[in-house]
């Protein structure tokens, strides 16, 4: 269990700092052991300090209470975000929203073309709950791509607008770098999973301009794979594929292969 990154999941999603988080943990412990002067909660080893009639004590909850401060907690937490979404304050909703969803690649499908913009829908319960809604404009896609309704893309949410009527607007890119890394690492996970065959690489250079990709590969004999993924690509992206051999050594430096 990864208690660190549980807690960053749960301050994203309730909109609220980690040091809030916990402070809202402690009230919920003290809720569920009102018998017991609480002094203290190691988060990593899940164990509560306490006080009562004079001895300190150590324990962890029992299921029937850990229930009780679960229930309380996630109480607390929906309070906390409707709070803060009902608060007049664009600047720190879209600071919020901001952290939440930009710069990150959607899975989406195209609901509507437009002009010069495509509405494209969410993946993600989240957005979707939240009404969110995503256009990309139609120079922003990749030359190659088939733009219909109900097409799927992935999509790099580039920035964020709030209207006044808090409804969560978002731009996305096809043309991006981050997508063209995307979409080589799932050819190369599609392979691994259809003949077994791992290749070890990194992408070295994404040139958007002159539409190349470039490789660092470290194996030896893969040619016929990268091949077939630079067909790939081409075909997905419109990019060109070039790569460079080069192999690890046990000192953990890089040298050119021969």
């Amino acid at each position: 269990m990864n208690i660190r990154a549980d807690l960053n999941a749960l301050a994203e999603e309730y909109f609220c700092s980690e040091r809030a988080l916990i402070q809202m943990i402690f009230v919920a412990i003290k809720d569920a052991y009102p018998e017991y002067k609480i002094l203290y909660f190691d988060m990593e080893k899940q164990y509560i300090y306490a006080e009562k009639n004079g001895r300190s004590v150590c324990f962890k909850a029992s299921r029937e209470r850990f229930s009780i401060i679960k229930k309380s907690l996630i109480n607390a937490l929906k309070v906390h975000r409707k709070e803060v979404l009902s608060r007049k304050n664009f600047k720190l909703l879209r600071g919020l929203y901001h952290s939440r969803f930009c710069n990150k690649i959607v899975r989406t499908h195209i609901v509507s073309l437009g002009e010069k913009h495509i509405e494209m829908a969410v993946k993600d319960r989240e957005m979707l709950a939240l009404k969110v809604r995503l256009f990309v404009s139609i120079d922003d896609f990749f030359d190659t791509d088939l733009i219909a309704v109900g097409h799927n893309f992935n999509v790099f949410i580039q920035s964020i607008r709030i209207e006044k009527d808090r409804q969560i607007i978002l731009k996305g890119v096809r043309k991006n770098d981050v997508i063209v890394e995307k979409e080589i690492e799932s050819l190369f996970a599609y392979i691994e999973k259809k003949s077994g065959k791992k290749i070890d690489f990194n992408v070295a250079k994404v040139d958007l301009n002159r539409a190349l990709v470039v490789l660092n590969v470290y194996e030896k004999y893969a040619d016929s794979i990268l091949g077939k993924v630079a067909e790939a690509i081409k075909k997905r992206v419109g990019f060109s594929l070039f790569w460079t051999k080069k192999e690890r050594i046990d000192d953990g430096k890089i040298r050119k292969a021969q």
